[in-house]
């Protein structure tokens, strides 16, 4: 037997609206004279508050502060509005269980939650914390005014570690309550507020089954179904289904992006096989006379081991240029030139000179 018929999706429901502040809402929204026609039902549209909202059928009223447009409402509490008006210590008894579907889910944002370690007193009369409650509390501050139990919490910009950490004192709880403040100098009570964000997601399968011009409904078992009272012949899901659309056509950029990067690095790829190939034949047939660095090193160390001048040109051994750049280090490098590398060198009398070694071969 199904007990909730929501989010019809033919003629008689309006594709768009507007309720109060509130402009251009669409489904999910319904108003709460056209029930069938959403899962989130707007009323006092011209009260001169804020509209209310019920999360579900049977959920309890909101006023509607800010629809956020991102699948986000901002609404207040109007029974813990209350209590914080009157400082009623019943309002650390509120627990923010948002309503649950099979069609669609709800969850508290924690943009502006304060966390709260609520401990019963040992004794009913006066609150009677333990010296080793104290101790585990310390660097939090703490309310003691009311009568069954108190309050531990951090300001906010703190590190809550017994929060992260799951860590609960005996007799303690974690609660959360949103502020306004993010001080406390007029009081706990004046600190928090009864306004907090909502982030709303439609199940995958009320989804397809609304835009496929079905209706989402609940059993008495809270199970899902899709059921076509109103359009037999509705078109299919693909064709009316905004949110597969955007599907398709992000699944289409991505084909498009992956496919212009993998079409880049296969053109790179390509480029550095035929410099390769050019720098191997180019190795192939260069003339003997281009000497590798070992012979040229025989060479240098044989014929001017001992250093001279020639045309005025000072000539140097190569064991000086080994010495003067530390045996080649890799930290003296200058940069690459012609056919070699250019490193930074000092002689033993102080002259600082720049010395080119060939390559050991011609395919860099």
């Amino acid at each position: 037997m199904l007990v909730q018929a929501m989010g019809r999706n033919d003629s008689t429901c309006p594709k768009s609206f507007s309720c109060g502040n509130l402009t251009d809402l669409s489904f999910p929204f319904s108003l709460s004279t056209q029930p069938d026609c959403g899962i989130m039902f707007l009323s006092g549209c011209d009260a001169k508050t804020f509209p209310k909202i019920r999360l579900l059928p049977e959920g309890d009223s909101y006023y509607v502060v800010v629809n956020m447009y991102n699948y986000t409402v901002w609404v207040e509490d109007p029974k813990l509005h209350a209590k914080l008006r009157q400082h009623n210590c019943q309002a650390f008894n509120e627990k923010f269980s948002l309503p649950y579907s099979p069609s669609i889910s709800f969850e508290t944002l924690p943009l502006n939650i304060l966390n709260f370690f609520k401990c019963n007193s040992t004794s009913s009369s006066t609150p009677n914390i333990t010296q080793q409650m104290k101790d585990h509390f310390a660097g939090y501050r703490m309310y003691s005014g009311c009568k069954d139990f108190s309050l531990f919490y951090k300001l906010p910009g703190g590190d809550d570690e017994d929060v992260r950490a799951g860590n609960l004192p005996a007799n303690c709880s974690l609660i959360g309550l949103p502020i306004r403040s993010i001080s406390d100098d007029d009081g706990v009570f004046n600190m928090l507020s009864a306004t907090f964000f909502v982030e709303w997601k439609i199940s995958e399968d009320c989804n397809k089954c609304h835009y496929g011009g079905g209706q989402c409904q609940t059993d008495i078992n809270n199970k899902f179904h899709c059921t076509y009272p109103y359009s037999p012949q509705a078109q299919s899901h693909q064709e009316n289904n905004p949110h597969e659309q955007d599907a398709k056509m992000a699944r289409r950029k991505f084909g498009l992006t992956l496919g212009a990067v993998l079409g880049g690095l296969g053109l790179v790829m390509i480029c550095l096989a035929v410099y390769f190939i050019w720098c191997c034949k180019r190795r192939k047939f260069n003339p003997p006379h281009f000497l590798s660095t070992r012979k040229l090193s025989y060479i240098f160390k044989n014929d001017v081991e001992g250093g001279s001048i020639y045309f005025g040109i000072p000539v140097f051994s190569y064991s000086e240029l080994e010495e003067a750049t530390n045996d080649f280090n890799s930290s003296r490098i200058l940069g690459d030139g012609g056919f070699g590398t250019v490193y930074y060198g000092k002689l033993k009398d102080g002259r600082e000179v720049a010395v080119k070694r060939l390559y050991e071969h011609n395919c860099k």
